[in-house]
C-alpha cells in the first residue's frame, strides 16, 4: 500500500471525523471540565469557580458510590457470566439443527423480545409476573439478571452460530468455534463493565430496591439528568470513563491480535490439501430442537399467561390525558426522522471505518484509539445535556437526529467484516463490498434508535407534543399505573412493530456478525 492511499482513506473520512469532533469530542472536553469546578447554572462552565478534586473527595466519602459501583458489578458479572453460559448452549444447539427454514424460525422467534422496546417488553413482563420479585430487596438481583438473559440470549446465540458456521470451513469444530464465539463476546460486553442495560433496568427500578439495584447509569440519570445535581455525578462519569477507556482499549487490540492469528491459520488451512473437515455426529439434532423449543416457549409465557387469563384486560389507560392523541402524525414523523438519522449514519459509518482497512499506517494506532474513546464516551450525559442547552436545541428532535449520527461499533464491526475477507483496496470498490452489511448495521441502528426513551426523558423533552411513540407509551403506562389494559397492548403492539419487522428482515437477509454491534451496553 502506497503513503499517498493512506492520505486518500483519510482524506475521505475527513467529514465524518470533523462532525465527531463537533458533535462528541467538543462537549466531552466540557465532561473532562466539569469534575474539577463548583458548577452553577448561572454561570455556566466558564463562569464557575475551579475547586480541584473537591468533588472528587465528596464522591469518596458517601456511601452511595461504593454501593452504585458494587451493585453495578454485580449486576454486570451476573448477567455476563449466565447469558454466556446460555448462549453457548443455544448457539451450539443451532449449528446442529439442519434444516434452514426451522433454524430461521427459531432465530426469529428467540430475537423478538430483544427487537421489541425494553418498556413494552417491561410492561407486559410486569403485567404478568408478581411484583414481589422486584420489591424484595433479597430476590431483586437474580430475578432481574434472569429475565435480561432470557431477552439477551436468543441474539447472543445468534452471533455465536455465525461464528460457527464461518469458522466450520476452517476445520474447527462447533465446540471450538462456540469458545471462541463466547469469550470474544464476554470480552466486548466486559469493555463496558461499569455499564448495564439502563433501559430495561429502569423500568424494575424502585425505591424498595435501591440498595441493591440502583447502578451508575440509573443514578447518573436521575440525580444528573432529572435533579441537577451536576458536581455529583459528574466526577463518577469520569472515573466510569477512564477505567472503560483503558479496559476497551486492551479488549480491542486483544481481539484484533487473536483475529490476526486466526487469520494466518485460516490462510495456512486454505494452502494445505491434507486437512480435512471434521464431521461432528456427538450431539443429538433432537436434542438441539428440544432445547431451542424450551426456550422459546419460556420466552413466550408471559403472552401465554394473558391469552389463558380467567380476567379481562382493563379498557381505559388510566387517564383521559391521551384519548384525543393522534397516534398516526406522530408515527410518521418519527419513522421519517429516524430515517434520515440513520441514512446520514450509514454514510458516517463506511467513511468512518474506512481508514481501519488500511494494513499498516503511521496515524492507525491514533485513529483507532479517538474511535475508541467516541465509543467509550456514550451518548446523553449531563456534559451533551449542557452542550444542547447551550446551543438551544432542548425541547427539539436534533439531539435524536445527531446522536444518532454516531455508532461506533457499527464501525468497528463494518471494518472487521471487511478485514475478514479483504484487503485494502480504493473506496470504490470497498463501498460495493460493505454495501449489504453496511444495510444491515444501519438496520440495528433503526432499531436502537426507535426503541430507546433515554433522550426522550426529562429534561431533553419538556413538551408532551414533541415525545417520540416510545415515551408516549412510557407516560401512558406511568399514568395507568403500571397495569394491563386493552388501549396500551395496542399502543404497545404498534410501536413495536417497525423494530420488529426489520429485526425479522435482519434475521431472514443478514449476516448474522453484525448483530455484534447490538450487544454492547
Amino acid at each position: 500500500m502506497e503513503r499517498q492511499d493512506e492520505k486518500i482513506a483519510y482524506l475521505i473520512a475527513l467529514p465524518a471525523i470533523i462532525l465527531a469532533i463537533a458533535l462528541k469530542i467538543v462537549p466531552l472536553l466540557d465532561a473532562f471540565k466539569l469534575p474539577f469546578i463548583d458548577y452553577k447554572p448561572a454561570l455556566g462552565l466558564g463562569g464557575s469557580p475551579y475547586i480541584g478534586f473537591r468533588n472528587f473527595s465528596s464522591l469518596f466519602s458517601t456511601y452511595y458510590f461504593r454501593r452504585l459501583v458494587s451493585n453495578t458489578l454485580m449486576l454486570k458479572f451476573g448477567f455476563v457470566f449466565i447469558s454466556g453460559v446460555v448462549a453457548l448452549i443455544l448457539g451450539l444447539s443451532l449449528s446442529y439443527i439442519k434444516r434452514g427454514w426451522l433454524r430461521t424460525i427459531f432465530i426469529i422467534l428467540s430475537t423478538i423480545p430483544y427487537f421489541i422496546p425494553a418498556s413494552v417488553y417491561s410492561y407486559i413482563l410486569l403485567g404478568t409476573i408478581s411484583t414481589q420479585y422486584f420489591l424484595d430487596p433479597e430476590r431483586f438481583r437474580i430475578s432481574y439478571i434472569m429475565l435480561e438473559v432470557l431477552r439477551s440470549s436468543g441474539i447472543l446465540s445468534i452471533i455465536v452460530f455465525s461464528f460457527i458456521e464461518t469458522r466450520r470451513r476452517y476445520g474447527n469444530t462447533n465446540l471450538v468455534s462456540a469458545v471462541r464465539a463466547i469469550t470474544i463476546l464476554l470480552l466486548i460486553q466486559l469493555s463496558s463493565l461499569m455499564t448495564t442495560d439502563f433501559e430495561m433496568l429502569n423500568e424494575f427500578l424502585n425505591p424498595l430496591v435501591y440498595n441493591v439495584a440502583d447502578t451508575i447509569d440509573t443514578y447518573m440519570f436521575r440525580a444528573g439528568l432529572l435533579n441537577g445535581k451536576v458536581n455529583q455525578v459528574s466526577p463518577m462519569w469520569l472515573i466510569r470513563f477512564i477505567i472503560q477507556l483503558f479496559i476497551t482499549i486492551g479488549v480491542y487490540y486483544t481481539i484484533k491480535n487473536t483475529y490476526s492469528e486466526e487469520r494466518a491459520e485460516e490462510q495456512e488451512f486454505e494452502e494445505s490439501s491434507k486437512r480435512t473437515l471434521s464431521e461432528e455426529k456427538s450431539y443429538p439434532r433432537i436434542l438441539s430442537i428440544v432445547i431451542y423449543c424450551i426456550y422459546i416457549v419460556v420466552l413466550c409465557l408471559p403472552l401465554i399467561s394473558i391469552l389463558i387469563s380467567k380476567g379481562e384486560l382493563i379498557a381505559s389507560t388510566g387517564s383521559d390525558k391521551f384519548k384525543n392523541v393522534e397516534i398516526l402524525p406522530i408515527f410518521i414523523k418519527y419513522i421519517s426522522i429516524t430515517l434520515v438519522s440513520v441514512i446520514l449514519n450509514l454514510f458516517i459509518t463506511i467513511l468512518l471505518a474506512y481508514p481501519l482497512t488500511i494494513s499498516h499506517s503511521r496515524g492507525k494506532i491514533a485513529y483507532e484509539v479517538l474511535l475508541l474513546i467516541l465509543l467509550v464516551s456514550g451518548q446523553g450525559g449531563v456534559h451533551e445535556f449542557l452542550y444542547y442547552r447551550d446551543i438551544g436545541m432542548l425541547s427539539t428532535v436534533y439531539p435524536y437526529i445527531l446522536d444518532g449520527f454516531f455508532s461506533i461499533m457499527n464501525v468497528l464491526v463494518l471494518a472487521g467484516l471487511y478485514n475478514s475477507e479483504y484487503s485494502f483496496s480504493k473506496f470504490s470498490d470497498y463501498f460495493t463490498k460493505l454495501r449489504r452489511p453496511a444495510v444491515a448495521l444501519a438496520g440495528l441502528r433503526f432499531i436502537a434508535m426507535w426503541n430507546s426513551y433515554y433522550l426522550f426523558q426529562m429534561p431533553y423533552v419538556q413538551n408532551a407534543d414533541m415525545y417520540s411513540p416510545i415515551t408516549l407509551f412510557k407516560t401512558m403506562v406511568a399514568n395507568a399505573a403500571g397495569e394491563l389494559n386493552r388501549p396500551l397492548m395496542l399502543m404497545g403492539l404498534l410501536v413495536s412493530l417497525p423494530p420488529l419487522i426489520i429485526g425479522i428482515l435482519l434475521c431472514i437477509f443478514a449476516d448474522k456478525r453484525t448483530f455484534i454491534s447490538y450487544i454492547r451496553d
